[in-house]
């Protein structure tokens, strides 16, 4: 068989190795009892395709002297007609073999090489009875919360405790106590117990889950999702997916996962009108995270796309008929109507030493372009061109360090350099897009009812 076809369905144990492997002897009623110890039941009872075994230092001297881990398995695989591959690993630096922290990371590490050697759809199982109270305090917590699908198999004492440990591990008879293992009778029970650990199994993932989803990391959400995807729904992960996407402004590709899964997550779905508001939900997070170098540099789009929707919404002036095929506004083509012609007179008079006798009005259309425009035409919406005004002083004072300077951008630098608090910006955005007919009040808190979905599946786990 080769190693892409044992990859298919590849079955590993790993296993440390302590004093009573490979076979428990003990002396009770001057009777000599000799059973397997822990590693040896498991894999008489279990069909693996490989079985990696830990040694420290002392193991390995043991192992050195007279092979009695790897001749006990040779036998067991001859009694069963099926063989499995064995990998030794040691560790010959390893003389405190009962500190916990060390071993976490050590095991995880050799674990995660057998999932990268054989593939994802390895399926890993770990041997928590042999070994010190170090080792088998950290299989345990790895198996519990581990991103991969292991299962974790307890032995009982097949002398319930009573009888005292009768071998030589310095001169140890290992054909012989395979002779007189009592596990080798037709009828001998099984002592393999699964450890469960439904309350602290994904206890830790989960809350870590719900953060990662509160905190609006929705990548890293997904990635932890997919790195556990043996043990987690698949639709779990589209959910994740979709946040992620959405999150990205990758409406395509949000758009598309929502129609296949039936979700409504998302308020608006015109053309136009989609684009305006997820991404003013997305500066709204933005400031929530305190990213507020993020939050200024997206308030030039904001101004632009909404002003331009105010133009053609309210005024019904679409101020792209009157551009080329670059996006320019050309004189030409705004003379030919007398609205054209009105716009073309605010920005002459607003402009008159830069656009004096030009063909094109300016090297392309621009937010403060628009704003000047509503500023000029006759309304009653103060409060709509007052929000519009103050949002554009603020991009004016702090656009530039954002996008050109070195410098970090905090609430209390924001509130020192503009008028208002932070708080009042959100508002003026608020504001715009009420006058362009978006519900504020059931939509502006999209994110949170998506997020309150995609936990309670996680809960649900």
């Amino acid at each position: 068989m080769t190693q892409m076809e044992r990859s298919l369905d590849m079955k590993v144990l790993f296993t440390p190795i302590g004093k009573t492997d490979p076979m428990s002897i003990s002396e009770r009623d001057t009777h000599l009892n000799i059973y397997d110890a822990s590693m040896m039941h498991i894999c008489r009872f279990y069909d693996f395709d490989k079985v990696v075994m830990y040694m420290s230092k002392e193991i390995c001297e043991f192992d050195e002297k007279d092979n009695r881990y790897e001749i006990a398995l040779n036998f067991l695989m001859k009694y069963k007609g099926k063989s499995f591959e064995i990998e030794k690993v040691r560790n010959k630096e390893d003389t405190d073999p009962h500190l916990f922290d060390k071993y976490y990371d050590e095991f995880e590490s050799i674990i995660k090489a057998q999932i990268e050697k054989y593939g994802n759809d390895t399926e890993i199982y770990v041997n928590v009875s042999s070994g010190t109270p170090g080792m088998k305090m950290a299989l345990t917590f790895i198996s519990a919360l581990s991103k991969y699908c292991i299962t974790a198999l307890q032995v009982s004492d097949p002398n319930r405790g009573r009888g005292q440990r009768k071998d030589d591990l310095g001169d140890y008879d290992v054909e012989g106590y395979w002779e007189d293992n009592e596990d080798n009778r037709l009828s001998t029970p099984e002592r393999i117990a699964v450890l469960k650990t439904p309350n602290m199994q994904f206890r830790i993932q989960k809350e870590s889950l719900l953060t990662m989803i509160d905190n609006y990391e929705y990548n890293a959400a997904y990635n932890f999702i997919k790195d556990a995807s043996a043990r987690l729904d698949s639709s779990l992960l589209e959910l994740a997916e979709f946040a992620k996407e959405r999150y990205a402004l990758n409406k395509n590709k949000y758009l598309k996962i929502q129609k296949n899964n039936n979700w409504d997550f998302i308020p608006y779905k015109q053309d136009g009108r989609i684009e305006l508001f997820e991404f003013a939900l997305l500066m709204n997070i933005k400031v929530q995270k305190k990213e507020l170098l993020d939050f200024c540099r997206c308030m030039t789009p904001f101004l632009y796309q909404s002003s331009m929707m105010i133009l053609k919404d309210i005024y019904k002036i679409n101020l792209e008929q009157y551009t080329d095929y670059n996006g320019k506004l050309t004189r030409y083509k705004l003379q030919n109507d007398q609205t054209g012609i009105k716009i073309l007179s605010i920005l002459d008079d607003s402009y008159s030493s830069y656009y004096s006798n030009r063909i094109y009005v300016d090297t392309h259309l621009t937010q403060a372009q628009c704003i000047n425009i509503i500023n000029r035409l006759e309304t009653d919406n103060r409060k709509l061109i007052n929000a519009l005004n103050d949002l554009d002083e603020f991009r004016q004072e702090l656009r530039n360090q954002a996008s050109h300077e070195i410098v970090c951008i905090t609430q209390e630098y924001i509130e020192k350099t503009v008028k208002h608090p932070l708080s009042y910006y959100i508002n003026c955005m608020k504001t715009i897009l009420k006058s362009l007919n978006y519900d504020i009040t059931n939509n502006w808190d999209s994110y949170l009812k998506m997020n309150q979905y995609i936990k309670d599946k996680i809960k649900e786990i």
